[in-house]
């Protein structure tokens, strides 16, 4: 008898799980942003103003909302993207200088009005709570505005700066994920993607002059883009038009770095951006023609894997591979 109950009620008890979960429509929130962003590529920072139309569409009142302000895991030795760092045995961000760091500031989180109090997550400065100053009801939207300020550090992981090329990912204060589990906030750590809301997004970037932006989304007033794509089309619209026998001689001829001088004139500035793939395991002095002629450079893959030419003395090239949390053999 006593078993007979016992089965019982737990079928009982799982009939009224099911019954409860049907009941549980999926719903996600619902974030439209409008960003203002200035890049200035002298001190690399970037000067902004957010405001964000958050819409509860769960069955929850909310008290507060989590907010992710990633930049700040650039900060110190202290974030969860520094220890991961140092768990995965890379060097590089612990043997970085203060000035190759970054961060972001000058937060001001204002809600429909209202200045909103903010109380940092115990463990991780790159999440904070912004109390709402009003109770948000199921279906019920607030306004939130912030300026912000971000200096960017060194490409450590997606957000950051080689150079004057840069890389912005991860960057601007957004909130994090409520749904039926309730709230995911989350440190920033160099794996995998992100669980974020999806939005609309309404954002004007101010570049210098000589810049050129690669983005998802709709360009506005892009006359100018548009022809400067169109020029490139051309080139390419050339290469299609050749047999395959030419084509392959074209483009052997193309990849060979130390016969550009001899196929294009030396002028400054030919190229807005030189890529060189660490794949083409060339060396920095095969590619000299190139810099030569190139606005901007940009190394994708893994820098590691270039081989390097170098006149220094073999105490300073490990000195100076020490600094920057390569492993020695890179020196060599």
């Amino acid at each position: 008898m006593i078993k007979y109950c016992t089965i019982f009620s737990i079928v009982i008890l799982y009939l009224g799980q099911l019954s409860y979960g049907s009941e549980m429509e999926y719903f996600q929130q619902d974030v439209k942003y409008e960003i203002e962003v200035t890049l200035n590529d002298k001190d690399h920072s970037l000067s902004g103003f957010e405001k964000i139309e958050y819409t509860n569409n769960s069955y929850d009142t909310l008290d507060f909302i989590w907010f992710h302000l990633w930049p700040n895991a650039y900060k110190n030795d202290s974030t969860a993207f520094a220890k991961q760092q140092l768990r995965m045995n890379n060097m590089r961000f612990a043997n970085s200088e203060k000035i190759d760091r970054g961060y972001i500031d000058s937060l001001n989180f204002v809600v429909n009005g209202i200045k909103a109090d903010v109380i940092q997550h115990p463990e991780w400065i790159d999440v904070c709570k912004i109390m709402l100053p009003n109770k948000l009801l199921p279906n019920q939207s607030v306004l939130i505005e912030t300026p912000f300020f971000i200096k960017l550090p060194l490409v450590f992981s997606r957000l950051g700066h080689s150079g004057q090329h840069y890389e912005i990912t991860q960057w601007y204060p957004k909130p994090a994920v409520y749904d039926h589990k309730g709230w995911h906030e989350m440190p920033y750590l160099n794996m995998g993607e992100f669980y974020s809301e999806f939005g609309i997004f309404d954002v004007k970037i101010t570049l210098p002059v000589d810049y050129r932006i690669m983005a998802t989304g709709d360009l506005v007033d892009a006359e100018n883009e548009i022809r400067w794509l169109d020029s490139l089309a051309v080139v390419g619209d050339s290469l299609h038009a050749l047999s395959k026998k030419k084509l392959k001689r074209k483009l052997k001829l193309m990849a060979k770095n130390s016969d550009i001088h001899d196929n294009l004139p030396l002028i400054p500035e030919l190229f807005d951006l030189a890529i060189i793939d660490e794949a083409s395991q060339c060396d920095i002095a095969s590619c000299l023609p190139i810099l030569q002629r190139a606005k901007r450079i940009a190394i994708v893959g893994d820098p590691k894997q270039l081989r390097h030419v170098s006149f220094l003395a073999r105490s300073k090239q490990s000195i100076l591979a020490a600094k920057q949390g390569l492993d020695e053999s890179v020196a060599e």
